[in-house]
C-alpha cells in the first residue's frame, strides 16, 4: 500500500500493522522521523520511505493508496480541498487510477466542490466523530468504496450507511423521548435514515433531533427524557426552572437564533441537585422550549 503524505508516519504505522506500505512525502526530516517511529513500534521491516512530490510520482506497480494531505496552512485551518496541501485535485489522477483510495478530508468538507471535482466518479464520503465531535472525513474510491454516505463513531464498529428509504419519516410533536444524533449522522445526511432504524419520527422537517415513546439504545444519538414541552418565553420558562431541583442546567440550541451562554446569564434556577436540560428549537415550526432529562 503506498501511504501518500506520511508525515511522521502515524498512519503508515497502523498501515504497516497489516501490510508493507510505502510511505511517501517531500520531507526527509519527516520521512526520518516516521522511519524512527516504524522501527520503534517493531514495524519498520515493512515500510519502505521514499522522499519526493507525490503529485508527481508514479509507483510502477497498481497499489492502493492512502493520502492525508495538510488541512492546516501557517497554523490555520483551511476549508476548500483545493487549499489543502497538496490540492485534493492533484491527487485524484493517482486515486482514481489505484485498485482503490482513501484520502482523508475536513470534516465540514463541501460535498458540492466534491461533487464538482469527482463528476461522475462513484465514490464514498465516511464522517467519523469521537465523543460527540466531528473529527475527519474520508473519501474513499475504488475498491475501498462500498456505499455513498457513512457515518461512524468509534470505538467500536459502529457505523450508519446511506440506503434507499421505505417511505417520508413522519414528522410529531416530542414524544416521551427525544434524540440527538451524532454530529456525525446529521453531516453525513443520515437522520432520516436513523429515525427508521429507530421507529422514530422528527420534531420538525427541517430540525434534526428524533422523539420516539419508547426508549431505543443506540451509539448513534444521545437520549433524553421530555419532562415538558412549552412555547419558547423567557418569562414562563424562568417561572418553571425556579420550581425545579436544579443543580447542573445544560443548554442545547438547534434551529434559533440564539447564544447558549448568553441565554444561560437570563436564566433563574437552583440551587438543587437535578441535571435538566433545556432544549431551544422548533417544533411543528414553531419556537419551542424542551425540559428534558439527560440519560446517557
Amino acid at each position: 500500500m503506498a501511504d501518500l503524505c506520511c508525515g511522521i508516519g502515524g498512519d503508515a504505522l497502523a498501515l504497516a500493522v497489516h501490510a508493507d506500505v510505502l510511505a511517501l512525502d517531500w520531507s526527509m526530516l519527516r520521512l526520518r522521523m516516521a522511519l524512527a517511529n516504524a522501527q520503534a513500534y517493531g514495524v519498520d521491516p515493512h515500510l519502505h520511505a521514499v522522499c519526493a512530490d507525490v503529485t508527481a510520482y508514479r509507483p510502477r506497480s497498481a497499489l492502493p493508496i492512502w493520502a492525508d494531505p495538510a488541512r492546516r496552512i501557517d497554523g490555520r485551518r483551511v476549508f476548500s480541498t483545493e487549499s489543502y496541501h497538496p490540492p485534493l485535485s492533484s491527487l485524484l489522477p493517482l486515486a482514481t487510477k489505484a485498485p482503490g483510495a482513501g484520502i482523508k478530508l475536513a470534516p465540514g468538507v463541501s460535498y458540492h466542490e466534491l461533487d464538482s471535482l469527482l463528476g461522475s466518479t462513484a465514490h464514498e464520503i465516511e464522517v467519523l466523530s469521537v465523543q460527540r465531535q466531528c473529527r475527519e472525513a474520508v473519501l474513499w474510491l475504488g475498491e475501498l468504496q462500498t456505499t455513498s454516505r457513512r457515518a461512524t463513531v468509534p470505538p467500536g464498529a459502529h457505523t450508519l450507511t446511506t440506503r434507499s428509504l421505505t417511505g417520508p419519516v413522519p414528522v410529531t410533536p416530542p414524544g416521551r423521548y427525544l434524540y440527538e444524533p451524532d454530529p456525525a449522522v446529521i453531516r453525513a445526511h443520515l437522520v432520516e435514515h436513523l429515525a427508521e432504524d429507530m421507529n422514530a419520527a422528527k420534531i420538525d422537517d427541517q430540525i434534526a433531533y428524533l422523539t420516539a415513546d419508547t426508549r431505543v439504545e443506540t451509539p448513534f444519538a444521545t437520549p433524553y427524557q421530555v419532562l415538558e414541552t412549552m412555547p419558547f418565553n423567557l418569562k414562563a420558562l424562568n417561572r418553571r426552572l425556579r420550581e425545579l431541583d436544579i443543580g447542573e442546567l445544560i443548554i442545547k440550541k438547534r434551529g434559533l437564533a440564539v447564544d447558549p451562554e448568553q441565554f444561560r446569564r437570563r436564566l433563574r434556577y437552583g440551587p438543587g441537585t437535578q441535571t435538566i436540560a433545556v432544549i431551544l428549537t422548533r417544533v411543528l415550526d414553531r419556537p419551542t422550549a424542551l425540559i428534558c432529562r439527560p440519560l446517557s
